[in-house]
């Protein structure tokens, strides 16, 4: 513990690594590796460009290494970890006022989230999920040191907010959903019974595009030939 000194009774390892002439850290799949006692000994055997280990605990930021050589041999790393909360912040309607149960939906480039028909499908995601209380706030656990983007979905409309903007505002405004209608014909005759897809072709972000799976309707026409999606955005 930064403020105290004294050691961190149950904490876990993350690991992670590079490839050659690529900055960005790829995190295992795998479950962090749970220690206590304050103590750890991590091996690994695995030639990597260069290896990182995260130490996560409850209540606590997590604290990444410095990037390690595969023929370094035995080190020695101590961490001292700062107190601190995960991600969190107010979903409001355009009015201000608090929405609750909304679902949100964190994702980062290892969890991404896949949505359909303006829900978060939670068969498919990955992402990590929670909903707001009551006064519209919602928390997540400690996060490694990353970036992540997190949606926000509700019948009152859609949010969608970067880490940076997360860090300056922690009122979330939900915008209003579209709706989107119209009528599949041959010629003039109607088309029922037909797949409709809907892809929003949204601004180009990095930060979407490696934290989303897709933004995917899909519905079919009616006997008339009329299709519609709500909750679009």
């Amino acid at each position: 513990d930064a403020s105290t000194g004294k050691p961190i009774e149950e904490f876990a390892i993350c690991y992670g690594y590079q490839f050659s002439n690529r900055e960005r850290i790829y995190w295992s799949d795998d479950a962090p590796v749970p220690y206590s006692g304050g103590e750890y000994l991590y091996l690994e055997s695995e030639p990597k460009s260069a290896h990182f280990l995260q130490v996560v605990a409850a209540g606590y930021e997590p604290q990444t290494s410095r990037a390690l050589s595969s023929t370094e041999g035995n080190v020695q790393l101590d961490f001292e970890l700062q107190s601190g909360e995960g991600p969190s912040g107010i979903v409001v309607t355009s009015e201000g006022k608090p929405v609750a149960d909304a679902d949100v939906g964190l994702g980062t480039p290892e969890r991404r989230i896949f949505f359909r028909n303006g829900q978060l499908d939670r068969n498919q995601n990955q992402a990590l999920m929670t909903r707001s209380d009551e006064a519209g706030r919602f928390r997540f656990n400690p996060l490694r040191d990353e970036y992540f983007l997190i949606v926000i979905l509700h019948e009152e409309g859609f949010a969608e907010v970067s880490k940076e903007e997360l860090a300056k505002n922690e009122e979330i405004v939900l915008q209003p959903w579209g709706k989107l209608r119209g009528k599949l014909l041959e010629g003039n005759t109607a088309v029922g019974g037909q797949e409709v897809s809907y892809w929003p072709k949204l601004p180009r972000s990095p930060l979407r595009q490696e934290c989303v799976w897709g933004y995917r309707y899909k519905t079919k026409s009616d006997e008339d030939g009329t299709f519609e999606f709500d909750r679009a955005i």
